[in-house]
């Protein structure tokens, strides 16, 4: 069996991420397991993230108002009669959290806080997390996600 400490420097050192191994303390796990290994590198990860500020991307967005904002979009405020009704169709782009990696950390502090092999403390932390990520949608992990992310 292999050390918990052994594989985790071993992580570091796969991840490029050698100048980081004093961010998690090892000793300080509840129990020595992968589950829990994890769950601390996450969460300090998040932690950092969360501090520093996380993603954002404009993102556009159709909205009908009768006070215009953003870029008019004449043609569908004229098929849909919005004209008649003082109103006009307007694109709007608006800075949103909700990008594809925020939605994969917040699907795997979810699903981690979930595990049983964790243990409750980590767990609680876990989801504390998870809520600061509320303006990021939920979704189901796939490989496909992560496939998409690497590719950008």
């Amino acid at each position: 069996m292999i050390p918990i400490g052994n594989l985790y420097y071993l992580l570091c050192y796969a991840w490029n991420r050698l100048d980081e191994q004093d961010f998690v303390d090892i000793e300080a796990l509840p129990r020595q397991d992968l589950p829990n290994l994890l769950a601390r590198i996450l969460i300090n990860g998040v932690k950092r993230l969360l501090r520093q500020g996380i993603d954002r991307i404009y993102v556009a967005s159709t909205q009908d108002s009768q006070n215009p904002r953003g870029k008019l979009d004449i043609t569908d405020s004229l098929k849909r009669g919005l004209l008649m009704r003082n109103a006009v169709a307007c694109v709007v782009d608006e800075l949103s959290h909700d990008v594809l990696h925020n939605r994969i950390i917040r699907a795997t502090l979810q699903r981690l806080a979930s595990t049983a092999e964790v243990d409750r403390g980590l767990r609680h932390e876990l989801r504390l997390l998870e809520k600061q990520l509320d303006d990021v949608s939920l979704i189901a992990l796939r490989a496909e996600h992560f496939s998409r992310v690497l590719a950008t």
